[in-house]
């Protein structure tokens, strides 16, 4: 557990009293800023609506979010955060996608893929899962998996492996609970990563009823408050200082939480998620990189969230950057969960788009 992390598990062994908002405060600037309402300001004014906003034995569960972690959900309304980690699987589902795209294409064009290998249905259903097109070499090599891809019609030549996959994730789905590990197994054995599973998981956690509770509902999400949304860089920049200005009992807290950095940083992620399809590839790897902590190392943490690091690492591969890729990928290996065969899909890919250089890579 990181020092911040420490600081929320300490916080939570022990509740100090509440303060009382305020009103305008004068910056050095000599100008009057008000702090909207917020899970933030609240903190500050009372810390102990962290433990009062946790549903009993989540505990564990906030630290890890706090810190970047992945959350099971649990029974009944969740933390805002558990929900909010559906965007972060949409995101490494559609690096998935981008792979096993790059992969197939190059193996197809070296001639060293069969017109049977399981890696053609699954980048098919990736593909569906994605309501994207079928990758162009899949369907040159195996012309049954040509033409549109929908998982309410799967191809004719569809494999038992493969039907038994959309069967098992349309089953969890249909009963709102996460995909089971092992869904794909007989389709993707040990090496490929299940295709529907991180877009899966993505639809049962947006799906979910969030707490009513505003601490629950907002805290470690990107958002201020229901009123406010998502807070601009701007906005945060005269709110901090605002907050430090005010004072009171959390305010020690919410610094040593970085709680402020944090939601910037959250913000400016989800930011960058929306912005993405009218970037270049070049013009999104800065903005990526732009967000990055590199202080912390590019490890996850509060000022460098999950979302964060899955865009780094999509924003890198689309511009050409398989080896700092796996890097974005293997920094969230302990963190985020099914980590494991997206990084061995990235690491075939990377050696693959190596193959055939003259000279030392070009990779950075």
């Amino acid at each position: 557990m990181g020092r911040a992390g420490a600081a929320l598990a300490l916080v939570l062994g022990g509740a100090c009293a509440p303060g009382e908002s305020e009103g305008p405060v004068l910056l050095e600037n000599g100008v009057a800023e008000t702090v909207p309402d917020g899970w933030i300001p609240t903190l500050v004014a009372a810390p102990d609506r962290f433990e009062a906003a946790m549903a009993p034995g989540a505990r564990e569960a906030w630290v890890s979010a706090h810190g970047g972690g992945w959350v099971a959900p649990g029974s009944g309304p969740q933390p805002g955060f558990v929900v909010a980690q559906a965007r972060v699987e949409q995101t490494l589902a559609s690096l998935e996608l981008a792979l096993l795209d790059g992969l197939v294409t190059t193996w197809s064009a070296r001639g060293t893929l069969a017109a049977d290998a399981p890696v053609l249905e699954v980048a098919w259903l990736a593909a569906a899962s994605a309501g994207a097109s079928v990758p162009a070499a899949v369907g040159a090599l195996a012309p049954a998996l040509a033409g549109p891809a929908s998982l309410s019609a799967l191809p004719a030549a569809a494999s038992p492996a493969m039907r038994a996959c959309v069967a098992a994730h349309a089953a969890a789905r249909d009963a709102g609970e996460l995909p089971p590990p092992g869904a794909c197994a007989a389709l993707c054995g040990t090496g490929l990563p299940d295709p529907l599973a991180r877009r899966s998981r993505a639809a049962v956690l947006a799906g979910l009823a969030v707490a009513d509770d505003p601490v629950a509902a907002h805290a470690f999400t990107s958002r201020w408050s229901t009123e406010v949304g998502a807070p601009t860089a701007d906005a945060l920049a005269r709110w901090g200082p605002a907050l430090v200005a005010r004072g009171g009992p959390g305010l020690g807290l919410v610094q040593e939480l970085q709680l402020v950095a944090g939601l910037q940083a959250r913000a400016g992620a989800v930011a960058l998620a929306e912005a993405l399809p009218g970037l270049s590839p070049d013009a999104a790897l800065a903005r990526a990189q732009a967000l990055v902590d590199a202080s912390a190392g590019g490890r996850p943490g509060p000022t460098n969230p999950p979302l964060l690091l899955s865009l780094l690492a999509l924003t890198r591969l689309r511009a050409g950057r398989t080896r700092p890729t796996l890097d974005a990928l293997h920094a969230m290996r302990e963190s985020w969960v099914d980590m494991g065969p997206l990084i061995e899909l990235a690491g075939d890919h990377h050696v693959a788009s190596g193959l055939g250089r003259d000279g030392d890579s070009k990779e950075l």
